[in-house]
């Protein structure tokens, strides 16, 4: 049996659960019924909101392994974002850093249309930076991250943004969301131990507690696809059941770690209602047609006159005039006062 009393002292410290009335059964037997010890997406986003109104920018970073979960989890805070009045861009690495000032297009003409300042940007599989395209237009994603907010500002005059930002590593983020309030964990493994110690403050009691929830989410991250129904204990000892979720049977989610608001938690990603399908708020570069003929006649006509156009200016003056003077074996330019 997985016990959650390893986490018992952090709980009673900083969040001990307040237990609901005792509810007195007929057999004069005493039951305690009590909540989740789990941090809820809802819980999180309800944080955010004040941030995003006031500062006009947050940041939720996912990092872990493939099909942890990652996905998921940023899929519940679009749902809450929409669901509150947001506009939910989805993109994906190849859909922006290979396609940049079509995506920008895209997104301004979707807000225009959306009719509010308010956004949602889950940006996902960010990894792809590394190693899979030019150093020049990794630097220019991450200079757009980091001046997002006056990309899209003039507008509306404003903007309010609330960015999703998943990736596989720490050191694929951009250095403006290194600072991000809130961190998810998907997956405990000894890299992801690695990048949250970059994260937590590195006093002996906050790394005894990453120990902690590092043990305890790499036993129950190995056993929960395995076993699927976990038997677990909350911090006064009290059993419950938790069924792993699994892309068939969302059961009762999954339990990553989450570092939000300077304070290291578990978190429950558990599917809600009517959650959104990312991939319909996803945009795809449409390849432009092959032009026809005709197009291309006139595109030649076209760069001819711009050729002439720019050869008299280049031979203007004041004053003066300029007129061709051919003879039958060559052209010759005769410039008169």
């Amino acid at each position: 049996m997985f016990r959650l009393d390893l986490l018992s002292k952090h709980y009673q410290d900083h969040f001990a659960e307040k237990q609901l009335p005792i509810i007195k059964l007929e057999e004069e037997i005493k039951k305690v019924v009590f909540k989740s010890p789990f941090l809820t997406a809802e819980e999180i986003f309800n944080d955010v909101m004040p941030s995003v109104d006031s500062d006009e920018f947050y940041a939720i970073s996912h990092i872990g392994g493939q099909g942890k979960g990652k996905t998921f989890s940023a899929d519940l805070f679009a749902t809450l974002a929409e669901q509150s009045g947001f506009l939910v861009v989805y993109g994906k690495a190849e859909d922006i850093l290979e396609h940049m000032n079509y995506w920008v297009e895209k997104v301004i003409e979707l807000l225009k249309i959306h009719g509010s300042p308010k956004v949602c940007f889950v940006l996902d599989d960010m990894s792809y930076s590394t190693g899979m395209i030019s150093s020049k237009k990794a630097a220019a994603f991450k200079h757009f991250v980091g001046d997002i907010r006056h990309v899209f500002e003039p507008i509306y005059g404003t903007i309010k943004i609330f960015m999703i930002y998943i990736s596989h590593r720490y050191h694929s983020v951009p250095p403006m969301l290194r600072t991000s309030a809130s961190w998810v964990f998907a997956s405990m493994l000894p890299e992801d131990r690695a990048d949250a110690l970059k994260l937590i403050p590195k006093q002996k009691e906050e790394l005894e507690k990453l120990d902690r929830f590092y043990s305890f989410l790499y036993e129950v991250s190995t056993k929960g696809p395995r076993d699927v129904t976990l038997n677990l204990e909350d911090s006064n000892g009290n059993p419950f059941t938790f069924k792993w979720g699994r892309k068939e049977d969302p059961g009762d989610g999954r339990l990553m770690l989450v570092f939000h608001a300077g304070v290291m938690r578990l978190f429950n990603p558990k599917k809600i209602g009517d959650m959104i399908d990312l991939e319909k708020r996803r945009i795809l570069y449409v390849t432009p047609p092959e032009p026809t003929e005709e197009e291309l006649e006139v595109q030649k006509i076209k760069k001819k006159k711009a050729i002439k156009e720019k050869a008299e200016q280049l031979f203007a003056h004041e004053n003066t005039s300029m007129e061709l003077v051919k003879n039958e074996k060559t052209s010759i330019i005769t410039i008169t006062d």
